[in-house]
């Protein structure tokens, strides 16, 4: 199990309600963009932390391998935006009850945890490049200081995160 990091901005409320990420193969200009490339990387059961507008609003499983394909039909608005050749991940989503934001606290967590190779800077700040894989280290921290704000009602989610954690806590 690996354990990846979206930033899905405007598309969000369309794909969480498709139960899938979707992104171009490549930018609007032609230009290869790594973090359209990295969905290539998420493979079925990966969880997948769903960020929208400074806030971590879900979790997701990976129910499917990376597939090409073209832009689903709901996501035509962003025509202007996007190229229609693209990637697709079929996720399960699971919204928090209370999307998880970032405090000052946080992001000295992430500036401790920083490694080149993850979603976020060495100022503790996303990096914004849509799919990210997480080191070690954040995801192991992310997945401590999200449980902690669950409620009790989102036990299903708190099982989830439990697993990826006794999962990749052994990884080196």
């Amino acid at each position: 199990m690996r354990i990846f990091y979206v930033y899905q901005g405007d598309s969000y409320v369309l794909e969480c309600h498709g139960e899938y990420v979707w992104s171009p193969k490549l930018a609007k200009n032609g230009s290869k963009n790594a973090g359209f490339s990295m969905m290539k990387e998420v493979s079925m059961g990966d969880l997948i932390f769903h960020h929208c507008k400074g806030e971590i609003k879900a979790i997701s499983v990976a129910q499917s391998n990376c597939i090409d394909c073209a832009m689903p039909e709901e996501l035509n608005q962003f025509t202007k935006k996007w190229n229609n050749d693209g990637y697709i991940i079929n996720t399960a989503y699971k919204e928090f009850t209370f999307p998880f934001r970032f405090t000052e606290e946080n992001r000295n967590g992430l500036r401790v945890n920083y490694t080149a190779n993850s979603a976020f800077t060495k100022e503790g700040l996303g990096k914004q490049q849509y799919m990210c894989a997480l080191n070690k280290k954040h995801a192991l921290y992310l997945i401590e200081e999200v449980s902690k704000k669950l409620k009790p009602e989102e036990e299903s989610i708190k099982n989830i995160l439990e697993n990826a954690k006794n999962i990749i806590k052994d990884k080196p």
